[in-house]
C-alpha cells in the first residue's frame, strides 16, 4: 500500500476494472495503477500533451 495520504483510499480491484473496462480514472486511481506517486501523477497531469479531459485521463489513451 501506497504511504501517500491522498492514494490510501484507492481500491485496486475496482481500478482493474476501470482499466479493462475503459473507464475513465481521476488523478489518484492513476497514480496507483501507474505506480507513481500522487505528486508525480500531478505533475504529468498539467504537462501539455498529456492525454487528460476535465481532470481524468483513460488508461487507453494514456498508454498510446
Amino acid at each position: 500500500m501506497s504511504r501517500d495520504k491522498q492514494l490510501q483510499m484507492v481500491n485496486r480491484l475496482d481500478l482493474q476494472a476501470k482499466q479493462v473496462q475503459d473507464v475513465a480514472m481521476n488523478m489518484s486511481e492513476f497514480a496507483v495503477v501507474s505506480g507513481i506517486s500522487y505528486c508525480k501523477a500531478r505533475e504529468w497531469f498539467r504537462q501539455d500533451g498529456f492525454p487528460s479531459l476535465g481532470g481524468l485521463v483513460f488508461w487507453s489513451d494514456f498508454v498510446l
